[in-house]
């Protein structure tokens, strides 16, 4: 049976007179991505959309953009009912779909069913004030979002390029625990100042940024789960290098010194202590490059769900990657590799409680108990 919802152009209609008008339409099956509305040309058919869904498009000239999605139910094309301008935009086919196409001027000529566009036209004028307070509504999100995002990029483009002029210095520096973890914790801190200062202006929820316990306890354990084909594979890899490579035949699979390489003599204290100061940097880190970069970019970038979520967990893992090359190119080559992972992890979890655990186990058992470190 036709239905029509409260929004559709037909809502004021009886049962009856909806079938009368189904009646007088055509019947049209349309496979999956069928356009059937171009934008800029003229017509003056409407649509009943019986079964399916469909997206109403526009291009701007550089690429196509979605405005929305109808369901069944929905009228497409009723503004051909007070206008006789050309299409606004194109409308295609998400589904296969089963629908109705009216001829404006047909039925006009048909003195049953000319009565009914009066009825019509009060739904329509309905419509169009409820698509207008829509409107305004989504134009204020817009502006906010814009707002948000432009603070957020000109404080990582400083960020950037106060880290980039910087380097000489940061090169230069010698910490008692190795060359660059002073630097290091300072870069931390000052981007997560900033980080937090941007979520803070941006009025959405934490949790918006991952800051959220809903399903702690499942991201904790899935967390742990799922890292530890990972901690396999870096002993692993590390086996192969160490049997392979002639060079590196005297290194120690397992090797707890390796962060004192750099002149730092070797302490139980100095260890354990760093290694606190990494377990507590990691949450931050996370908090930084996914929960921060990586969810703003989600909500700024245009696409399919899929190509959006790949191109913010890469461009996040640069960003994360680059501020890493004061140690080594090896090492920030490194970080981009988990940093994928870890950018997967949370886009299922929209939550920083699995991926800073998985990050916490993967740098401890790398950097402190295998010693990775020494061979890059």
């Amino acid at each position: 049976m036709v239905r029509s919802p409260k929004q559709s152009v037909f809502s004021d209609l009886t049962q009856d007179e909806l079938q009368e008008l189904i009646n007088a339409a055509e019947l049209i099956h349309l496979e999956e991505n069928s356009l059937f509305i171009k934008e800029g040309l003229h017509e003056s058919s409407f649509y009943y959309l019986d079964k399916g869904k469909v997206a109403i498009v526009k291009n701007s000239g550089i690429k196509t953009h979605i405005i929305a999605e109808l369901t069944e139910g929905e009228s497409i094309g009723e503004m051909a009912l007070i206008d006789r301008e050309p299409r606004s935009a194109s409308v295609i086919t998400l589904t296969p779909c089963v629908l109705y196409k009216f001829d404006f001027d047909k039925l006009c000529e048909n003195p049953q069913l000319a009565p009914l566009f009066n009825k019509m036209a009060n739904a329509l004028n309905r419509k169009i004030a409820h698509r207008l307070r829509y409107t305004n509504e989504v134009t204020v999100k817009a502006l906010q979002s814009k707002y948000v995002m432009s603070i957020f990029f000109i404080r990582v483009l400083i960020l950037l390029s106060l880290y980039a002029l910087s380097l000489n210095l940061i090169e230069k520096s010698e910490g008692y625990f190795s060359s660059t973890t002073i630097p290091s914790l300072a870069i931390i801190v000052i981007f997560t100042l900033v980080a937090f200062s941007v979520v803070k202006k941006s009025g959405s929820p934490y949790s918006f940024y991952g800051i959220t316990r809903k399903d702690a306890a499942k991201n904790f354990f899935e967390g742990i789960l799922f890292t530890i084909p990972i901690l396999m594979m870096i002993v692993f890899i590390k086996w192969l290098l160490i049997t392979h490579i002639p060079s590196l035949n005297n290194f120690p699979l397992f090797d707890h010194t390796a962060p004192f390489k750099n002149r730092a003599e070797f302490s139980w204290h100095s260890y354990f202590f760093f290694m606190f100061l990494y377990i507590i940097f990691c949450p931050v880190q996370e908090f930084i490059t996914r929960g921060c970069i990586q969810s703003s970019l989600q909500n700024l970038l245009d696409g399919t769900q899929t190509s959006i979520k790949w191109k913010a967990i890469i461009i996040s893992n640069l960003l994360f990657a680059s501020v890493h090359s004061h140690t080594s190119l090896g090492f920030a080559l490194s970080t981009f590799i988990p940093g994928i992972f870890w950018g997967w992890l949370y886009a299922r979890q929209n939550s920083l409680i699995g991926v800073s655990v998985s990050h916490t186990l993967v740098g401890v058992w790398a950097a402190f108990i295998v010693g990775f470190q020494n061979l890059i």
